[in-house]
């Protein structure tokens, strides 16, 4: 690439797909990592948390949008119709909605990459949507207050 990669930004990724062997170890660059709390098809334990906790890269975050799905970042030009409609339980709040607060957190992720400390830990309310910002401590005790998952 002419100009080197800053960060890496990630939208209810498959990270599991992405980083199958060892996760996000290896990645040496900052990384923000944007997961829906309703997300059915990358579910927020497995494909975002469990991947962020063993990335050491202490500019990283994750961000949790409480009632965002994995259809929350998808955005149809107004003018274009759906090829078929999805509930509401399945689309979370709405879209344009969660979009307008994963764009303000994205650049401000972006802006905070040359501060020593990064973008702050904290829970942004925009338009009734709530995203959770969490370093990799916050994600770490997030993931310790959970219940065990029960084995079949």
């Amino acid at each position: 690439l002419p100009v080197p990669v800053a960060a890496v930004v990630t939208f209810n990724s498959f990270g599991s797909l992405l980083w199958p062997r060892r996760g996000l170890e290896p990645l040496a660059l900052p990384l923000l990592m944007v997961g829906g709390a309703q997300d059915l098809v990358t579910p927020p334990l497995a494909e975002q948390l469990e991947l962020f906790l063993p990335h050491r890269q202490p500019l990283s975050r994750l961000v949790m949008v409480s009632g965002g799905s994995h259809f929350s970042v998808v955005r149809l030009p107004r003018e274009e119709r759906a090829s078929f409609q999805f509930d509401a339980t399945l689309v979370g709040v709405e879209p344009l909605r969660v979009q307008a607060l994963l764009a303000g957190l994205t650049a401000d992720f972006l802006r905070s990459l040359s501060q020593p400390n990064g973008l702050p830990v904290q829970r942004r309310r925009q338009e009734g949507v709530q995203g959770s910002v969490l370093d990799r401590a916050a994600a770490q005790r997030w993931f310790e207050s959970l219940p065990p998952v029960p084995v079949p």
